[in-house]
């Protein structure tokens, strides 16, 4: 069975390395168990960059620059690198534009992001295969189609 290729947006990303539990959580370890593939950008990676190096997560979560740096390497080996391209469909927030156009340009399974300026795009038929999801969504998901658990 192929394993599904995903775009995980920041704000679920860093929930899932930061909180122990939850959606998030469970996400990240099926991409660290190999069950589902990561397709990355250097504008989603700058993001999850910045997230983690901020102050603020890094006191409150205990991070070091070492876990950070190691976190980044990984990514970097295991995700799978995609340069964008624009496309014709808009999300409502512009910061979040690069997220739709890398899940479009990776011809990726499912957008998986909590952010209603993207989820509401979610029945929109230009987006042929492409599912934009929650991070629970994602997870009932491919509970019932058997696929990865």
């Amino acid at each position: 069975m192929k394993k599904p290729l995903v775009i995980i947006d920041t704000n679920v990303f860093i929930s899932g390395l930061i909180v122990p539990s939850g959606h998030p959580y469970k996400i990240i370890q099926l991409w660290q168990k190999s069950r589902i593939e990561l397709a990355l950008s250097d504008e989603l990676l700058n993001e999850i960059i910045n997230v983690l190096n901020r102050k603020k997560i890094k006191t409150r979560y205990h991070l070091t620059n070492t876990s950070v740096h190691k976190l980044i390497e990984l990514l970097q080996q295991r995700g799978k690198k995609i340069v964008l391209k624009s496309n014709e469909l808009r999300v409502r927030d512009p910061k979040d534009q690069f997220l739709l156009d890398l899940a479009l340009s990776a011809k990726a399974d499912f957008l998986i992001s909590g952010d209603r300026d993207l989820l509401v795009l979610a029945s929109e038929p230009s987006l042929k295969k492409l599912r934009i999801i929650s991070p629970k969504a994602f997870l009932e998901t491919v509970a019932s189609e058997g696929e990865l658990i």
